[in-house]
């Protein structure tokens, strides 16, 4: 070959490279990544996915289908708002994206816009008028705007059409079961079965429906027939340990559970759950027994050393906690468990009244991490305890500098700002707090009170009505409510009125049939009264204000003994019913045989070790009746789980303080009943058994005033004439 054709010949194969080259132009360049992405996409691996659709808008920022790829990669991921803007761009871009237009609906429907989603299906099933996801999402917009014959109809057009899309199969067996269609329901999901084994959320259904009618063995093997398939059998094994559960199969369950240790000994998880577990069987021994081991095996975990010594804590073994923290601060000397170890020794300290040495230790906590909100939140409650209002009003706005929803504490500043005597600012605060989020129920009533000790009861009404209005079950603003209809001297129809229109919309809230049991009690209307308290055991047969208060009628209507006779014979006829059991109990209590009430109490949770207010009331009876130092130590263990559960409950509060205050703790039962004092307006004697907390920590003057308010009433309790006698004495 001649020097001038070898010459050629390598010309025309770089002329060959540099067309291939220019072939990858930003077309090729921006396929290239779209498609590496629409791979990842496919594999499911969204982070890799995202990478590649971006890399592909970077060199073509108006290439509208790497934005839908975009967002459908961010919906997988749950990051709603970024999938919602980017899909928007999608379809700015080509209108004719029908799946980023469907997938802006699904969202709009998650954010409550049914209408906008529906013109968003509209808009699609104009083109194409038989889209399925299209159709689907029609389907649940019009079921969100109560329009079921319609939505029916396209449902079961797309499931007569075989369709592969598994909500049409929910959504009508939802709407059958709302028709107590159980079969129909059945049916529906075992056809979404066939195509889609691995569905979750259909084959729960489908065990519900199972249970529903008591074919337990077939629910058993679906939950098993998911344990086998599920890509995360663990959180399936947990429902089954809830449907042995449930179903008096406790030995299944905690072998599961057993098991799901034995498998991952280094997780802390699954060792909390089994605690937990046994905690909630109240098997007290085994559950220390277990938290004990897994502190021992994973010394570096702090949330299995903050719930050992918050368990040492509850059970007034303070020395323990102490070395507890103290030893896991040495172990793990730094970091941000070290910081919340340290905390709750401070905490620990402020709560056993060692303030001077709880405050440097949260000053500590806060000069490593000024930012600690929890820090600042418990330095607040340090110095709103020592009275120090406008240094704990700093810690307090500090926390919402940083956390503006941290609700709780802007009730702690409305209150820190009414004891300052600065009620406007409380009220700024409590708008605040229900412009925020309306659902606040403890801001909107905060604000009736305030209206109230005002002299405004038509502000105070309104504002209870608002709270009402958001939350229909919020009892405490009805009572408020009948109040002040009562002290305005509205007419007994009109109460009447009031009560059962507010039953109408909660018709199985236990709580307004005890309302209306209390109003008929008044009006002396003794059947009437009957009638609506045994309407509320009905619903929860453990039901502590229906107890009390049929109690009361009995007590009201004359004698005690033909009405325990009465209950005797009903226990006899159904012995394990509980609301039976407490009425008696109840019964005794107020005929002045305590030790027969006591007995059912401790009957009540031999049969159900898990029943909350024979617990409560067996661990009061104990403090009030029989408070020998064993049975002090053992109403310390009933009511210590019950306090971490019910921090809130008065009832529970209450029976709490009067253990420690019985064991000498007075400090904590104050701080106990403090806790809820805003609860206490209607029960006298948890506010005598404040008065006796403050006495015995000589604080003379809060012991009269609560002392005061329990005898104003005329209500009996065991200590009125006690409270009597010592308000003689101040």
């Amino acid at each position: 070959m001649s020097k001038r054709l070898k010459v050629s010949c390598v010309f025309l194969v770089l002329f060959s490279l540099l067309l291939v080259s220019a072939c990858g132009g930003p077309e090729d360049k921006k396929m290239k990544f779209y498609n590496r992405g629409m791979s990842l996409y496919e594999q499911g691996d969204y982070v890799k996915a995202v990478l590649e659709f971006k890399n592909a808008l970077q060199v073509d920022q108006k290439f509208a289908k790497a934005y839908q790829m975009l967002g459908m990669t961010y919906l997988n991921q749950n990051d709603f708002r970024q999938a919602y803007g980017t899909l928007r761009k999608a379809v700015e871009l080509d209108a004719g994206l029908f799946e980023a237009q469907v997938a802006l609906g699904k969202l709009l429907m998650l954010g409550r816009k049914p209408d906008e989603a529906l013109a968003k299906a509209e808009l699609v099933l104009q083109q194409e008028p038989d889209n399925q996801e299209a159709l689907n999402l029609k389907a649940a917009c019009l079921l969100a705007g109560k329009q079921v014959a319609e939505a029916r109809k396209i449902l079961e057009s797309l499931v007569q059409k075989d369709t592969r899309l598994a909500d049409p199969y929910l959504m009508l067996a939802k709407l059958q079961l709302n028709q107590k269609d159980f079969a129909g329901a059945k049916k529906l999901l075992e056809q979404l079965l066939e195509f889609n084994p691995e569905h979750r959320q259909a084959r729960l259904l489908l065990v519900g429906i199972l249970e529903q009618q008591q074919e337990l063995d077939a629910a058993e093997q679906e939950l098993k027939v998911m344990v086998a398939s599920d890509p995360e059998p663990d959180k399936v094994r947990l429902l089954l340990v809830k449907f042995y559960n449930q179903h008096g199969r406790q030995q299944e369950a905690e072998d599961i559970l057993l098991a799901m240790v034995a498998a991952h000994p280094d997780q802390a998880e699954y060792r909390l759950l089994l605690v937990k577990y046994y905690a909630d069987k109240r098997q007290e021994e085994k559950m220390l027994t277990e938290l004990t081991r897994a502190h021992t095996d994973l010394p570096q975990n702090y949330v299995i050393c903050e719930m050992l010594a918050r368990y040492y804590v509850t059970r007034r073994q303070v020395d323990q906690a102490v070395k507890l923290l103290a030893a896991y601060m040495n172990t793990v000397r730094t970091g941000p468990d070290f910081l919340k170890a340290k905390l709750f020794l401070a905490a620990v300290d402020f709560q056993e009244q060692q303030k001077d040495k709880a405050l440097k230790l949260v000053d500590e906590v806060l000069s490593e991490n000024p930012a600690d909100v929890k820090a600042h939140e418990l330095k607040g409650d340090m110095l709103a305890s020592a009275k120090d209002f406008t240094g704990a009003t700093g810690e307090y706005r500090a926390v919402l500098d940083q956390a503006p929803d941290k609700h709780q504490v802007r009730l702690k500043l409305a209150r820190v700002h009414l004891a300052n005597k600065e009620p406007n600012l409380a009220k700024d605060v409590l708008k605040k707090t229900l412009e925020l989020n309306p659902r606040v129920i403890q801001a909107g009533m905060g604000l009736a009170s305030i209206y109230r000790q005002e002299g405004k009861n038509q502000l105070a009404l309104e504002q209870l009505e608002k709270v009402l209005e958001v939350n229909p079950d919020a009892v405490p603003a009805m009572e408020q409510v009948v109040d002040i209809m009562i002290r305005e001297k509205k007419s007994g129809d009109k109460i009447l009125a009031r009560i059962q229109q507010q039953l109408a919309k909660r018709p199985k809230n236990p709580l307004y049939q005890v309302l209306l049991g209390r109003f008929y009690i008044v009006s002396r209307e003794p059947d009437k009264a009957r009638q609506s308290l045994q309407a509320a055991l009905d619903l929860d047969p453990e039901n502590q204000p229906a107890v009390f208060a049929l109690a009361r009628l009995e007590q009201l209507e004359g004698s005690l003994d033909a009405a325990i006779a009465r209950y005797q014979g009903l226990r006899e006829k159904n012995p394990d019913h509980p609301g039976l059991a407490m009425i008696t109990a109840s019964l005794y209590e107020k005929q002045g045989k305590p030790e027969k009430a006591g007995a059912i109490y401790r009957e009540v949770l031999a049969k159900n070790p898990q029943s909350m207010v024979a617990a409560n009331n067996l661990a009061f009876y104990y403090a009030e009746y029989d408070s020998s130092p064993e049975n002090l130590q053992e109403a310390l263990r009933l009511i210590a789980p019950l306090i971490e559960r019910f921090p809130q409950q008065p009832a529970v509060v209450d029976s709490a303080a009067w253990v420690y205050y019985k064991l000498g703790e007075y400090s904590m039962a104050r701080d106990l009943l403090l806790g809820v004092k805003d609860k206490l307006d209607k029960i006298p004697i948890g506010q005598y058994h404040l008065g006796m907390a403050c006495l015995k920590l000589d604080d003379r003057q809060q012991a009269k005033e609560w002392l005061a308010k329990s005898v104003s009433s005329k209500e009996e309790f065991s200590g009125r004439k006690q409270a009597l006698k010592i308000l003689k004495t101040l």
